[in-house]
Formats: C-alpha cells, structure tokens, sequence
C-alpha cells in the first residue's frame, strides 16, 4: 500500500497522520475502510465543518475505530480548544487499546475533570504519553493524576502537565508518586509555580527513583533551595539525563549546589538553566565541575548575567575536554547587559 493517499476530503499518511477536513458520514466510512486493509495510523487530528460539530465528528470517528473487528495500529490524538466537558462522555480517551498518546490543549479543565481522567486512566494498559496543558487542574487535579501514578500495570512513560496553576502541594504529590512509580520516564511541570517547597518534594523522590531520564521544571520559580536540593539529590540519582531549569530565579549558591552534585554524578547528559540569574562564581563552579564530569554534553546558560569572565571559565573548561564534544550556550554581560550574544562553543 502507498504511504500516502487522499481520499474524499482527508488525507491519510499511513505512517504518521489522518486529517479530516469537513468531516462526513461518507468520509467516516471511507477511513474504516482503509482500517480494514490494514492501514497504519500514527496520529489523528479532526477539524470541525458546520454540519458536523468536533463533539459529533470524534465521537462518530472514535465509533468507527473502537467498534470495527480489525486490530488498529495504535494512534495519537489530539483535542485543543474544546472544552472538555464537551467530549470526555462521547470519546472513550482512556478506555481502548488504541490510542497511545492523548493531548488536551485548552479544555477548560477544572480538578474535578481530572479525577475522572485519573479513574480512567488507574486501568488503561495502553496510553503512554499524556499532555494536559494551558487547563485549571490546579493542586487537586495534580494529585488525581498523580494517584493513579501509584497504581502498578499502566505503561505511562510521559507526563506534561505544563501552565495548570499548579503549586507546592501538587509537585509533593508528584513526588509521592515518584517515589513508588518504576515506569515514568519523562515530567514536565512547565510553568506552574511549584516553588523551592515544591522541588524539594520532587528533589527527595530522586534519591531513589531510578525510571525518570528527563525533568523539566521550567519558569517554576524555583530558587538557590530548591537548586541545592536538587543537587542534593542527583549526588544519588544515576538515572536522570536531562534536567531543565530555564526561567526561574537560580543564583550562584543554586548553581554552585548543582555543580558540585557533577562530581558523582556520571548520568546527566544535559543541564538548561537558561534564563536565570547565575554570574560568573555560578559559571566557574559549573566549569570546574564539568572538567570532572564525563558525561554531559551540554550547558545552557544564556540570559543569566555571566560576565567575559565567566564566559572564559567555560572556554578553558571545554579546551580542558581534550576533544570530548561539550556545547555550552552563554551570553556574555557587561553593565546588566548582554554585550556578547549568545556564545556557543
């Protein structure tokens, strides 16, 4: 079969997308069909016409999925701009075998819808991304999800729960979930306002969680504690790869606190504190540490206040690598302001 067809008004690329553009009974029909000679679907996106509402068209195009006897290829699904209550009855995200990735964009999303999304998903064996962002989940709703983290047998190996006014309660129900959850692989909690309190719940989890390679805290208003806890924790932790703290409030004690968790630790690949108000005794630290640290292989830095000095630190530091590949991204400072760019070596 081709990679690639239209047909009556959708297109379907076998590998990666299905798109229905004015959707239709017909056109419905026409996407079993094409189930039922075994095509592979990798993610579905529904716009809606004026004769048939988004709420119909997923409702109806879920029906055609979930109901045939031909074993679909899993898929991801995509739901922006609709609020939840709209749909979550008519489009069973959690309850298939279908859909591996489920993404609620600007749902209008209240703690109560999540604690029916959490139900759902405590016994779903399939979905293994879930992204909930720009919604109100807030702390309760952070800690629905975060219940059914601690069940055993779901396979949930990402979880974004970016810009949900979630703060220091919800993370330390995060890191309960943590503490016992042996699947997660990836956390993003992108601008919440989680705070110190909320990090050093996270922070403590670390120590003995072994399954999460990647953690994005970003514009979180994490400060030099919850920095140092953080370092605290990965002087333990050799599992985690990539660690994201751009846009929060990090001075030189936090970076200094980090830097010093880089002599034992021989996993982290990638450190961002991009955006933050480290200088150059935070710049050094992290140079001087790196010089030891085998493993990671990029630094960002840019829109801190690091000075040429700094900047020369990070020079020599990656001169001292003797050809092992470093990138680190800085901007120079001079007078509060950025004088050399954005420096990448």
């Amino acid at each position: 079969m081709e990679s690639a067809m239209s047909c009556a008004g959708f297109v379907v690329n076998l590998e990666e997308t299905v798109t229905f553009s004015n959707p239709t009974k017909k056109k419905f029909e026409l996407f079993a069909a094409l189930l039922a000679e075994g095509a592979e679907i990798g993610r579905l996106t529904v716009h809606a016409s004026k004769k048939m509402p988004v709420t119909t068209a997923l409702s109806r195009l879920c029906g055609q999925i979930f109901n045939t006897s031909v074993t679909a290829t899993r898929m991801k699904l995509e739901i922006a701009s609709l609020p939840y209550k709209k749909f979550a009855d008519k489009v069973p995200l959690m309850r298939n075998d279908y859909i591996s990735a489920v993404t609620l964009f600007e749902n209008l999303m209240v703690p109560e819808d999540a604690e029916g999304l959490a139900r759902a998903l405590a016994g779903n064996r399939s979905l293994l991304e879930l992204h909930i962002s720009e919604n109100r989940l807030g702390d309760e709703g952070a800690e629905a999800i975060s219940s059914a983290l601690l069940g055993s047998g779901h396979p949930l190996t990402s979880l974004h729960l970016d810009q949900n006014n979630i703060g220091p309660r919800g993370a330390k129900a995060m890191g309960t979930a943590l503490l016992r959850n042996d699947v997660l692989e990836k956390l993003a909690i992108i601008r919440n306002r989680i705070g110190d309190s909320g990090i050093e719940s996270i922070s403590a989890a670390l120590l003995r969680n072994r399954s999460l390679s990647s953690l994005v805290l970003e514009d979180n208003e994490i400060a030099d504690t919850g920095a140092i806890a953080l370092g605290k924790a990965l002087t333990c932790n050799q599992g985690l790869q990539h660690l994201s703290l751009c846009h929060n409030w990090i001075a030189d004690s936090g970076a200094v606190g980090l830097a010093k968790a880089l002599y034992q630790n021989h996993a982290l690949e990638m450190l961002d504190c991009d955006g933050n108000q480290i200088r150059d005794d935070g710049a050094k630290a992290l140079a001087d540490a790196i010089r030891h640290n085998m493993p990671l292989r990029v630094l960002r830095l840019e829109e801190n206040k690091i000075s040429i000095d700094g900047v020369k630190a990070l020079m020599e530091m990656v001169m001292a690598k003797q050809g092992q590949s470093v990138v680190v991204m800085v901007g120079a400072w001079y007078d509060n302001q950025c004088y050399a760019g954005d420096t990448i070596f």
